[in-house]
């Protein structure tokens, strides 16, 4: 599955397909993607898509009717909904470079919120096929109530203040090597007095980096 980015017709606004190996839009998902985003920023729509094909990658994995199994199971059966979560974690399997790490929390909330507004849509398009008064409808939404609390009880804690304190170790090395040969890292003669003058500040004053640029920006434009 991959995003395809369209230009909707008669409207100054992009869409976003997904589309198969073949190229070929997916209509389940496109169906979502273009009426349900529709209106969003560009990059709200691209961002939302890739989560869901993010998720709709796990269902590929595991062999599993998507639609069926959040509808009529709400991913209750056996290790389903963890393995699902622990999906969300990773990183978008798009190379052949495997990675051992996960997702930072912000961004693993962002898909467990896209996996919540995806599964209602599924919710929403089954039950419109059903017939006005059946059964299976209340079931549905209470099954899907069910999951959508489950989902939302594995957001993680983001904290308010940063945890980066400064450059590392190596980082600092790279950076004085770089200050004392210029062509570490490719810089001309301008560039490497610019960014000395630019450390000596920093290191002097403390100041940082957005008041930094505030007092360069006015200085650039004349």
């Amino acid at each position: 599955m991959k995003l395809r980015k369209v230009r909707m017709g008669g409207i100054n606004e992009v869409g976003c397909l997904v589309v198969d190996d073949n190229g070929v839009p997916i209509d389940r998902i496109c169906r979502y993607t273009l009426i349900d985003l529709s209106g969003q920023a560009d990059t709200t729509q691209a961002n939302i898509t890739r989560h869901v094909i993010h998720i709709e990658r796990w269902a590929q994995k595991h062999g599993v009717d998507l639609e069926d199994e959040v509808v009529l199971g709400g991913l209750s059966k056996g290790e389903l909904f963890t393995s699902f979560v622990r999906h969300l974690e990773r990183f978008s399997d798009q190379s052949s470079v495997v990675s051992i790490g996960t997702v930072e929390p912000e961004y693993f909330n962002q898909r467990i919120d896209a996996s919540i507004a995806y599964f209602d849509y599924l919710v929403s398009r089954a039950n419109a096929r059903r017939h006005t008064g059946d059964p299976m409808i209340i079931q549905i939404i209470k099954l899907a109530e069910k999951l959508k609390e489950r989902l939302q009880k594995r957001r993680r804690h983001v904290a308010k203040n940063s945890q980066v304190y400064g450059l590392s170790l190596l980082l600092q090395a790279s950076l004085y090597q770089g200050l004392s040969d210029p062509k570490y890292f490719g810089w001309n003669r301008n560039t490497a007095l610019r960014n000395k003058l630019i450390c000596r500040i920093c290191y002097e004053t403390g100041v940082r980096r957005g008041e930094l640029l505030l007092r360069i920006l006015p200085q650039s434009e004349h």
